[in-house]
């Protein structure tokens, strides 16, 4: 194969930055770049890998140190901090899957990214803006009025200022409800609140104020008004939040991913009450609802990481968690969200199973699988009404037939 130039790399970045804010398709794109003397396999990985970088997702196809390097340079340069943190994180799953799947150390792209992970503050400087948006406001005039701008009082400016390019979260009654990129400021002519910033916006509910709180410390214990962080406590705060991103992956390798990753995954609970259901996605022709892998290690938490149909069943120690091997399964499969008005991806519908209860419960026939089932829908029953799920017997069994 024909060495990657430098040329082809810069190219490669300019293609997929075209591919990501769909301006160009990937297809396009792999043929310009195979115009240009790229591999046409490697003009795909060097596209699908900056999407990941971008969007904080591990990517497999391993770049070279240089178009790593690059990569990195250049979505600092183009997208600023937020993105940056978004690829380090992406960079960092990726360095343990490529090196646990073939037993190596990647010792270069190591090295690069602990230059980027122990840049001084001033190099990178605070990147996360927390917005509370006030007690008189609520959420619902906050997206009609300020969902894309918001204005701030005058003696902010100095934070505002280094805010272009910063996620912001914005809080209401001890809860992250939002989350933006900041894409510009501009100083207005309002008296009051002069300092607009604009932003994405999109709404979030996996996101643990609480959290939050403990990674920040603020002065006062809680956030009353807008406030720039550091970037320490922002690379902890992002990591964190990356760790609540929603998988579009079937019950198998979603199960995979959870084991690979759990020690770095944050558990998290969300509030008792009905959630509402995420957009699913078409994977390889199929329909997959996303599965936030935070509920799934709460509810391994919540039952001790013991089987729930017997918790006198043993595995094994799991390498990644340290305790005992159990899986989590959904008890009313995400296969049938379509038929349920609120979400079923909550941790009192994933159930902690060992290896062999989770195979019987698959594969069994219909009479142990529905003695496992009834059992475990008298255990939930309550816990799934609080979150506006019900469910019979009979129409659990008739899912499993």
């Amino acid at each position: 194969m024909a060495k990657i130039t430098t040329g082809m790399i810069q190219q490669a970045y300019e293609e997929a930055k075209l591919v990501y804010v769909g301006q160009k398709n990937q297809t396009d794109a792999q043929n310009d770049l195979e115009d240009y003397g790229l591999n046409r396999n490697s003009a795909g990985d060097l596209i699908v890998n900056f999407r990941c970088m971008m969007d904080g997702q591990k990517f497999t196809r391993t770049n070279n140190a240089e178009t790593t390097k690059y990569y990195l340079d250049n979505i600092l340069h183009d997208y600023g901090r937020s993105k940056l943190l978004n690829a380090l994180y992406a960079l960092e799953q990726h360095i343990e899957y490529y090196e646990d799947s073939q037993n190596t150390t990647m010792h270069k792209i190591r090295d690069i990214l602990e230059d980027f992970q122990n840049s001084k503050d001033e190099e990178y400087p605070q990147y996360i803006v927390i917005q509370p948006i006030g007690k008189n406001n609520t959420i619902k005039n906050f997206l009609k009025d300020n969902s894309t701008r918001w204005a701030e009082k005058i003696r902010y400016k100095k934070q505002w200022k280094q805010s272009v390019n910063s996620i912001v979260l914005f809080i209401k009654d001890g809860k992250v409800f939002a989350k933006g990129d900041i894409t510009k400021i501009k100083e207005s002519k309002d008296n009051k609140y002069p300092l607009d910033f604009y932003y994405n916006l999109t709404l979030v509910d996996n996101i643990n104020y609480k959290m939050i709180i403990e990674y920040a410390k603020p002065k006062l214990g809680n956030f009353r008004t807008y406030e720039l962080l550091d970037f320490k406590t922002s690379s902890k705060i992002i990591k964190y939040i990356n760790s609540q991103k929603l998988m579009y992956l079937d019950e198998d390798n979603a199960d995979i991913e959870l084991q690979k990753t759990i020690n770095k995954i944050t558990s998290f609970k969300p509030e008792e009450e009905p959630q509402k259901i995420k957009d699913s996605k078409e994977v390889k022709g199929n329909k997959i609802f996303p599965r936030n892998l935070a509920y799934a290690k709460f509810a391994l938490e919540k039952a001790h990481y013991l089987c729930e149909i017997d918790n006198k069943h043993k595995t094994f120690t799991s390498n990644s968690s340290k305790k005992q091997f159990v899986e989590a399964h959904h008890l009313i499969p995400l296969k049938v969200q379509d038929e349920f008005i609120y979400s079923i991806d909550i941790p009192a519908n994933i159930i902690s199973l060992c290896p062999n209860c989770h195979r019987k419960i698959h594969f069994a026939s219909s009479e142990d699988k529905n003695i496992m089932l009834e059992e475990l829908l008298h255990k939930r029953q309550d816990d799934l009404k609080m979150y506006g799920i019900k469910v019979s017997k009979n129409n659990l069994f008739n899912i499993y037939a």
